[in-house]
């Protein structure tokens, strides 16, 4: 991916600092956060000193900083998780909403969604629900990353003792995005907890189970 961005001209910066995003998210997914900062700072670099006209500059280096919000909350620097926020805004409010280049659904929208992701990460699920509930996704939006958005709403309920909420969201996720939505295993994993902590599931909670094979 580094040497095709090479070979990119005056995509260059933007498509070397898209790629770093991108290894960032697999290194999420491990827990290796060392390895995710390194990346960052490297992904960073590349579009500083570009010009703000720079093809997907703007939009990489917002990008990042959510990758750095999500870094953050995952060790718990909520201080931290609120600048790299604030920035990421900043970079979206001169994109705006900006769904094609390199797939990364970048804006306002997309600020909104990690802002969500990290309150869940920081463990402030009231706060998850109150800003959550009142997204309004753009046309276009990928119906995956809508589901995703109720996996977490799901999840923020769960822990807030909430089942019949989370089940709603859990039932919209499986509406946008079925096949998502039997697969994942984050919501095999509120499926399982709401089971476990309730002492008379109710019929819809048994069903939803029964669908996504648990």
């Amino acid at each position: 991916m580094d040497w095709a961005a090479l070979q990119a001209g005056d995509r260059a910066p933007a498509l070397r600092a898209a790629r770093e995003y991108l290894r960032i998210t697999a290194y999420l997914r491990r827990h290796d956060y060392e390895t995710g900062w390194h990346l960052n700072n490297a992904g960073r670099a590349h579009p500083e000193g570009t010009d703000p006209k720079t093809p997907g500059a703007l939009i990489a280096s917002g990008q990042l900083n959510l990758g750095a919000a999500v870094l953050s909350a995952r060790t718990g620097d909520a201080s931290a998780v609120r600048d790299y926020l604030n920035e990421a805004e900043r970079y979206a409010d001169q994109t705006g909403e900006d769904l094609e280049t390199f797939w990364f659904g970048f804006g306002p929208t997309n600020v909104a969604v990690r802002r969500v992701i990290t309150m869940i990460e920081l463990g402030d699920y009231s706060h998850t629900i109150h800003f959550g509930e009142f997204i309004h996704f753009p046309r276009g939006w990928l119906p995956t990353r809508i589901g995703h958005h109720h996996f977490d709403l799901a999840r923020a309920y769960q822990r807030l003792n909430l089942p019949e909420q989370s089940l709603r969201h859990l039932q919209i996720a499986r509406q946008v995005a079925p096949g998502q939505a039997r697969r994942h295993p984050l919501v095999r994993g509120v499926v399982l907890d709401l089971l476990q902590t309730s002492r008379h599931p109710s019929e819809s909670l048994t069903r939803y189970a029964a669908r996504i094979g648990l």
